[in-house]
């Protein structure tokens, strides 16, 4: 979270992620007081945002902001495969997710996590699964191929609203791809 001025000379406060922002608002007002609006994602995206800070921040701060901006997305240790296509969805059908979502209500009975692993050949991989930090299940995948789709489902509980983190480990137990979504009673 950073504060800065407005055009108007008025104090706020915005927060920033990489991605993940739509994630993010769902919670931002009720649990920091922030409005959605005040949720930005990429700062590529959001130059406006840039320029209005630009001055409180000093130049070299700037240039390793741009650097990590241009980059894209934090990337995890991908020396031996990599996920792609990573996605939360309601179901599965012909091998592919039905849908993309970051948040469900916690009437949903199952959740699937969905990616297409990459260069893992002969690896066995885990999805983790974790909810407010809590390890939840484990789930193995043999990979038999270098571009093989794959995907962990969980059976839900009602009670089980949060936040929800999945990792998908390489052979080595290297993290290698992770998503979060909420899980919530409906607004």
């Amino acid at each position: 979270m950073r504060p800065h001025s407005d055009h108007e000379g008025v104090d706020k406060t915005n927060i920033v992620t990489g991605d993940g922002q739509d994630f993010v608002r769902v919670y931002s007002e009720k649990t920091c007081g922030i409005p959605p609006e005040q949720v930005v994602g990429r700062f590529r995206a959001s130059l406006t945002f840039l320029r209005r800070i630009s001055v409180r921040i000093p130049r070299s701060t700037m240039a390793l902001v741009f650097a990590m901006a241009l980059s894209g997305p934090v990337a995890f240790a991908q020396d031996g495969g990599s996920v792609e296509n990573a996605t939360f969805t309601a179901n599965i059908a012909d091998g592919a997710p039905v849908d993309f979502r970051q948040q469900f209500t916690n009437s949903t009975p199952v959740v699937y996590f969905y990616g297409e692993l990459l260069d893992l050949n002969g690896q066995t991989v885990t999805f983790l699964w974790s909810l407010e930090g809590k390890r939840m299940q484990e789930t193995a995948v043999q990979v038999t191929s270098p571009r093989q789709p794959a995907w962990s489902k969980m059976n839900m509980q009602e009670q089980w609203t949060g936040n929800w983190n999945v990792a998908i480990l390489d052979g080595k137990g290297r993290t290698i791809e992770q998503r979060n979504f909420a899980f919530n009673p409906p607004l």
